[in-house]
């Protein structure tokens, strides 16, 4: 720093930036530039109010220096290539391959002062020798054609016409050739960042309002879920009383009805099953419609019911048909009852059957035989003997 206040060419606060070039004879060395501080600050507030951000402040001697590469140099010859920059003169001393040497701006013009101009290329011919021990043979112009001859003759080096093709844009085209961060760019990174900065910030602030928005709604929701929580378990705790005394009201009924199923079920056990009815209420509903029952009995046993059953012809004075007969007992044997009839009743011999046909006709039909019960209802059942007529 106090190196490059020491070296400041003007009388005001100045931007800088440096290049290292080829080491001289004294040792490493560098090529500074300057660029006043007031003027720096006019390009950028000039370019703010037109909208714009600037990324790069270029050096000439940058820009002259690219076209090295373009002339037909010999191989470690040392050239001067020059051109007028606006009111300026702008010089690059290098050898081929990029390798710079040193870099100059003078404020003269050739159409004003073309003597001085003349002198200060032969000093930076001289200076090439003392400082890098380099000699100069040819100095190349990049500038108006009229100027190589009047050079020529001023001159003893060897004056020619740069080879790069001159255009009105060639500076801004050859500067936008240069990186943003190149070492020679006047603008400071942080200066070169500022557009980024600026969209990374808006997009942090957005993205910080939409999580603040986001955090505040869930607050609300959280907010309105808890108070709908509470008013919830208000309104039960309101309702937890008549639940309680609900719930003890059914209990009691809970209990009523179990008392009254056991009070039945007990009366159930200790009454004997009404076998002899349910059996009567049956053959109301099975006798043949050409029968008619005249007398029924059931008498109890050990362990069933003796039944015997007295039926007469629906016809007045006909007897009672066989196949009649022979369908009533098969309901009785195969219904619900499974009735036993007597074996006397159900079988007999062929000759019973022919010896008693003309008496079976006249009498009423008679059938005998015993309803059993399961081994469980055995001791249940009990009680007087049931008949009807």
């Amino acid at each position: 720093e106090r190196k490059v206040k020491q070296l400041n060419p003007f009388q005001e606060k100045t931007v800088w930036s440096y290049r290292r070039t080829s080491p001289s004879l004294q040792g490493s060395a560098v090529l500074l530039h300057f660029l006043p501080r007031s003027i720096f600050d006019r390009i950028i507030d000039g370019a703010k109010q037109a909208g714009l951000h600037v990324v790069k402040i270029l050096p000439p001697t940058l820009l002259l220096e690219r076209q090295v590469n373009h002339l037909p140099l010999e191989q470690g010859e040392s050239t001067v290539i020059a051109s007028e920059t606006g009111e300026m003169i702008t010089l690059v001393c290098a050898q081929p391959g990029g390798k710079l040497l040193f870099g100059r701006s003078v404020h003269c013009s050739w159409r004003e002062d073309p003597t001085r101009v003349v002198r200060e290329f032969n000093r930076s011919v001289l200076y090439a020798k003392q400082q890098f021990d380099a000699t100069v043979q040819r100095l190349w112009w990049f500038g108006s054609e009229d100027a190589v001859s009047e050079l020529q003759s001023q001159m003893d080096l060897t004056i020619a016409e740069s080879p790069v093709k001159r255009s009105p844009n060639y500076w801004i085209e050859e500067g936008l050739k240069v990186p943003n961060r190149d070492e020679a760019n006047l603008v400071p990174v942080d200066l070169q960042l500022q557009p980024m900065q600026r969209v990374i910030g808006r997009v942090v602030t957005g993205a910080l309002i939409l999580f603040f928005l986001a955090a505040t709604g869930t607050m609300v929701r959280v907010e309105y879920l808890v108070k709908n929580e509470r008013q919830d378990a208000a309104d039960v705790r309101g309702q937890l009383p008549k639940l309680q005394t609900r719930q003890e009201e059914l209990s009691q009924s809970v209990d009523a009805l179990e008392k009254r199923v056991k009070a039945i079920q007990s009366f159930l056990n200790s009454n004997p099953r009404p076998v002899p009815a349910w059996f009567f209420a049956y053959l109301g509903k099975v006798v043949p419609e050409n029968l008619v029952l005249t007398q029924y009995r059931a008498s109890k046993q050990a362990n069933g019911w003796q039944v015997q059953i007295l039926a007469e012809s629906g016809a007045k004075g006909k007897p009672v048909p066989g196949a009649t007969e022979k369908a009533f007992k098969s309901i009785l044997e195969n219904g619900p009852y499974h009735m036993n009839i007597s074996a006397q009743e159900k079988k007999q011999s062929p000759l019973q059957q022919f010896t008693r046909q003309e008496e079976k006709e006249k009498e009423n039909l008679r059938i005998k035989g015993r309803i059993a019960l399961p081994k469980s209802e055995v001791e249940k059942d009990g009680g007087p003997a049931a008949e009807g007529q």
